[in-house]
């Protein structure tokens, strides 16, 4: 997300080196291998459980029996962290102590009114770097994956200058750099700084080329803006595919770009700014697609409906295999929260932790790569659980898939989401 919280976000690209694997804790385990809802033990020695209420009670397997287990990996828990909740009264904010395993910088908040690991904020003349920010950043992630979103061009840079952003401070924040070069060279830099500590670099946030656009060219301009608000990102979708192409050439060894974070492009449309990226020249007689290493997309949890999760990651893997993409291709969801016009700040403290966990089951059995929450600090997107101790109880249990092995999963005909792991244990949510 970012400065308010929007409903309209579209897409992000990322790079992503090896990744730095954080530790999990142990899955919360039934005793004598029984659930509280009354489900069997098993899961060890190739003896699987029946779900609770039995398999009639099963709407949709997401890991059937016979299925290959399904293998969670160990950073698949992500989270935004920061230690101010941010305008307008910067209630400090302290770090979680329970094992998630990956971070996000998007928004990440300092003590003024400007987001702290915003672009314009480190580069502050052409190559010319305060590096306080990012190393605090460093220092209190140590030994997860993280993810460093460059957003906010500095007005040096910038291709549309002084036009519309959602961050007011920033005109003309939206637009790319001129040069893609310039991107390219600052993600050098903050690499190099910090070497094999950043494994994952997304080159915008939420990219958005209009709803009302079929072509390469069109762009969230002033006058859209107008009518709609700013953007996130105010270019064309080949300007997003040339950044793509220029920033993936110039990331080192190991190193890989990924598309997405689309949000509200499940559908199969020529406005799509899913399909325009994926088919936009890249200017160099390439496209968009081709410097797609690995695909996102932002889900929010609207109307008090964590199972529409699901049907987010089922449209989106059938947009990409329509549009190319290869199939088996890594896939995330790098943002993950509650959303107007049911916000978790208006939602029960039950509701908002069944959400987390259920979400996650849902993310982990459909075979996500990585998920992130947004965000600790935020009581509109999760309940502000640095402050709510159940919240914050339901996100540890809900991190603690991370690492494990899911041998069975369903969802239930009542809504519910039932897991069983390898060591007998299970959980329903």
């Amino acid at each position: 997300m970012s400065a308010s919280i929007a409903s309209t976000r579209h897409l992000l690209l990322l790079a992503a080196s090896s990744l730095a694997l954080a530790g999990s804790t142990a899955c919360v385990a039934s005793v004598d291998g029984i659930d509280d809802d009354g489900g069997g033990g098993g899961g060890v020695g190739g003896i699987l459980s029946e779900p609770p209420g039995g398999a009639g009670a099963v709407a949709r397997w997401l890991v059937a029996p016979g299925d290959a287990a399904r293998v969670v990996r160990p950073d698949f828990f992500g989270l935004h962290v920061e230690r101010t909740t941010g305008w307008p009264d910067y209630q400090p904010v302290p770090l979680p102590t329970f094992g998630y395993g990956l971070v996000r910088s998007l928004d990440h908040n300092s003590v003024t009114t400007e987001v702290a690991l915003q672009w314009a904020r480190i580069e502050v003349a052409p190559g010319q770097f305060d590096w306080s920010a990012v190393d605090a950043w460093i220092a209190d992630t140590a030994g997860r994956t993280r993810i460093f979103t460059v957003a906010g061009t500095p007005p040096f840079y910038q291709k549309y200058p002084g036009e519309p952003y959602r961050y007011p401070y920033l005109p003309g924040g939206a637009s790319p750099p001129a040069d893609p070069a310039a991107m390219a060279n600052f993600i050098g830099a903050l690499l190099a700084r910090h070497p094999g500590q950043i494994q994952y670099v997304e080159v915008a946030n939420e990219p958005n080329m209009t709803w009302v656009s079929s072509d390469s060219d069109g762009r969230w301009d002033p006058g859209f803006a107008a009518a709609n608000g700013p953007a996130f990102f105010a270019g064309s979708p080949s300007d997003l595919a040339e950044l793509a192409r220029v920033v993936r050439a110039s990331l080192p060894e190991g190193v890989r770009l990924m598309a997405g974070a689309w949000e509200g492009q499940t559908g199969a449309s020529d406005v799509s700014s899913l399909r325009r990226f994926t088919v936009a020249p890249d200017r160099a007689g390439g496209i968009g697609r081709d410097a797609a290493d690995v695909f996102s997309f932002h889900h929010y949890i609207y109307h008090n409906d964590p199972n529409g999760f699901l049907d987010s990651i089922d449209a989106y893997r059938a947009r990409m295999a329509e549009y190319g993409y290869p199939a088996g291709m890594e896939f995330h969801c790098s943002e993950i929260g509650h959303e107007s016009p049911t916000p978790a700040s208006s939602l029960s403290t039950d509701d908002v932790a069944r959400n987390i966990r259920r979400a996650t089951s849902l993310g982990a059995a459909a075979g996500l790569a990585t998920m992130s929450w947004y965000r600790y600090s935020s009581a509109a997107t999760l309940g502000a659980p640095f402050a709510n101790p159940a919240i914050e109880a339901a996100l540890a249990e809900a991190a603690s898939l991370a690492g494990r092995t899911i041998v069975q999963a369903a969802v239930l005909t009542d809504g519910r989401v039932w897991v069983e792991l390898d060591d007998g244990s299970q959980r329903t949510d």
